[in-house]
């Protein structure tokens, strides 16, 4: 076991109806609608603070960019969230972007003092995806794409990458072409932090369900099997608001 260890610290941003269940479970639900938590995460050990994502834009923007109806309290915006927990954004060192949809990277520029770890292959998706995903990484509307914003402050790295004692990325194609899952080690368990390749517990609770937001399947199966592999205690998603059920991950 690694000598240090995290207590992880789950964000609920906010929430929205996305349509179709089967949008997350492949061809499961089409008849049933989802609704789905917004998170970022936050680590904390005895010397290091790091954050996972910074989370969505506001609901004004939320609504012109994805025509989606953002139910954000106060207490939800990340600043707000984070003091919440103690933590002041500007005392933060280190943030990873799991990938650059606009849902994970729109609130960067509160983070002055941060380096974020992005992968390679991601950002260059990023700058130029194909039509049917611009809006998702923000392209074409009022603001510059949030994942430019604070991108003189990104340190790219390409496939897995080791951050900290305790604390590990994983690349693993699937939701996007590089998405990176994060491997915690916490004080009693491995924990796993899926992201979007696994956003609801209903994707691996009783066997793989791949979500129908894929870049690549094959890629993605061959994903969930380095993530079977990784040996982790609990695989936490990426939306499910069952998350939240525990303050914090230990």
């Amino acid at each position: 076991m690694a000598k240090q260890s995290f207590t992880i610290y789950p964000l609920r941003l906010g929430e929205a109806e996305v349509g179709p269940k089967a949008k997350f479970t492949h061809f499961h639900g089409w008849n049933e609608p989802l609704t789905i938590t917004y998170y970022a995460f936050c680590l904390k050990s005895k010397s290091e603070t790091i954050l996972i994502d910074t989370g969505l834009a506001d609901p004004d923007w939320v609504w012109k960019q994805r025509k989606l109806k953002l139910i954000q309290k106060p207490e939800e915006k990340i600043d707000r969230a984070l003091k919440n927990i103690g933590v002041d954004p500007l005392d933060i060192r280190t943030v990873i972007i799991t990938h650059l949809h606009w849902d994970h990277c729109s609130n960067n520029p509160l983070f002055k003092n941060a380096v974020f770890i992005v992968q390679q292959r991601e950002l260059i998706h990023a700058l130029d995806p194909i039509p049917l995903q611009k809006s998702i990484y923000g392209w074409g509307g009022d603001r510059t794409p949030p994942f430019l914003e604070m991108a003189n402050q990104y340190k790219i790295v390409d496939g897995d990458h080791h951050v900290t004692e305790g604390l590990d990325l994983v690349l693993i194609p699937s939701h996007t072409p590089g998405i990176q899952g994060v491997l915690v080690q916490g004080q009693h368990k491995l924990y796993f932090l899926a992201g979007d390749s696994l956003p609801l517990y209903e994707n691996f609770e009783n066997g793989f369900i791949p979500s129908s937001l894929n870049t690549n399947m094959e890629a993605y199966y061959k994903s969930y099997e380095r993530i079977q592999s990784l040996g982790a205690d609990v695989i936490v998603p990426g939306h499910d608001p069952r998350i939240m059920s525990q303050a914090s991950y230990t």
